[in-house]
């Protein structure tokens, strides 16, 4: 007997908002940092402050693989349709929106080179980009045209894994045979096939912060999240992720560094859960972010930078002190980012499901008539 039904956790749209406001602000920070130079009489200097805090942003990475195995759990809780029809709602949920910006992001760096002064289109690179494939571009970094999309890399394989692991019979078995999986999977970034792009972008430690998210997901239906717990649990996360910058913490590998802070805020997220429909505007918002939280991830790295240029290059830009650049930046990112999140994202997971249905649909026929 479970202790949570699997309903939609609104918390979970809320940790997928602020990982993606992280990530975001991080860039954003780094990016006024090289534009403000160039364009004005200001040096923010802020992605140098030795606190290091802005580095720490990068953890909303850490929470959304964690968030990550939560859901892929909650999903499939109660059924899953087919191993098929799981990994075609995840390609379909990753590869479209990441496309087309890929694709966009390609034809801007042919009409203007500039934005990008360290990158170039090439064939080979271009193929594995948009694959999602990791090998080495011809500066020889490893890293799609869309930066953000490393991070696809190790959710496709744990996708792949994780349909792999439903293959087994029950629950608990499907838990430890994923488990297993990763374990295996990861044991290779130990192995002379670490020289292999493929391998040591999408093997590393950082991918086991994925089985923190399947153990959170596994105890939603097995102990109670009680609600007094969600205040301590996010204060303690924080706290831990303050202090990973801290003593020997700094030496500790990633995903105990930063995926134990991001294990507890997302568990005290989960705590903190609530209905919607009793919440205010200020709450449903950040839901509402939450589910564009992928259109703003991938959207921000192409549009910052065309922020900066281009108020740089008008004279905006010398008119806005640093922290209000800032801000303006992330404001456009944002509305931005919503209005491809309505535009084309949200039209484009219902044209997937249809498909789908259809595919359903004309098997069903084909199976009757034979």
């Amino acid at each position: 007997m479970s202790a949570q039904p699997a309903t939609f956790l609104s918390s979970i749209q809320i940790g997928r908002a602020i990982a993606a406001m992280a990530v975001a602000l991080q860039h954003t920070i780094r990016d006024a940092d090289r534009y403000y130079p160039r364009y004005t009489s200001n040096d923010p200097g802020l992605a140098s402050n030795p606190a290091g805090w802005v580095e720490l942003l990068g953890a909303g990475v850490d929470i959304f693989f964690v968030i990550s195995g939560v859901v892929m759990v909650m999903s499939t809780w109660n059924g899953y349709g087919s191993v098929g029809n799981f990994l075609y709602r995840r390609i379909t949920r990753i590869y479209p929106l990441y496309w087309i910006l890929t694709l966009a992001f390609m034809a801007v760096l042919v009409v203007m080179p500039e934005l990008f002064s360290q990158m170039r289109l090439e064939p080979v690179h271009a193929t594995c980009s948009l694959l999602l494939i990791p090998c080495t571009d011809p500066n020889g970094v490893a890293i799609p045209y869309i930066y953000a999309g490393w991070t696809l890399t190790y959710e496709l394989v744990f996708y792949g894994l994780f349909a792999l692991s439903l293959l087994a019979g029950t629950r608990w078995s499907r838990l430890f045979v994923c488990i297993g999986l990763i374990l295996a999977y990861h044991s290779l970034y130990y192995t002379s096939l670490r020289a292999i792009p493929a391998v040591e972008h999408s093997a590393s430690p950082i991918m086991l912060e994925f089985i923190f998210g399947l153990l959170l997901g596994y105890a939603w239906f097995h102990v109670r999240f009680d609600r007094r717990w969600a205040l301590p649990l996010l204060i303690t996360g924080c706290a831990l992720l303050l202090l990973s910058h801290t003593g020997s913490w700094v030496e500790w590998p990633r995903f105990l560094r930063w995926g134990l802070p991001a294990l507890v805020i997302v568990a005290g997220l989960m705590c903190a859960n609530q209905d919607t429909s009793r919440q205010g505007v200020g709450y449903k918002t950040l839901v509402y972010l939450g589910a564009a939280s992928y259109a703003i991830y991938l959207f921000h790295f192409i549009s910052l930078k065309l922020f900066f240029v281009i108020s740089g290059k008008v004279g905006i830009l010398g008119l806005l002190p640093p922290v209000l650049g800032i801000l303006c930046a992330m404001l456009v990112t944002v509305i931005a980012s919503i209005v491809l999140h309505e535009v084309c994202e949200k039209p484009l997971a219902r044209l997937s499901k249809w498909i789908w249905q259809r595919r359903s649909q004309l098997k069903i026929t084909f199976e009757t008539t034979s």
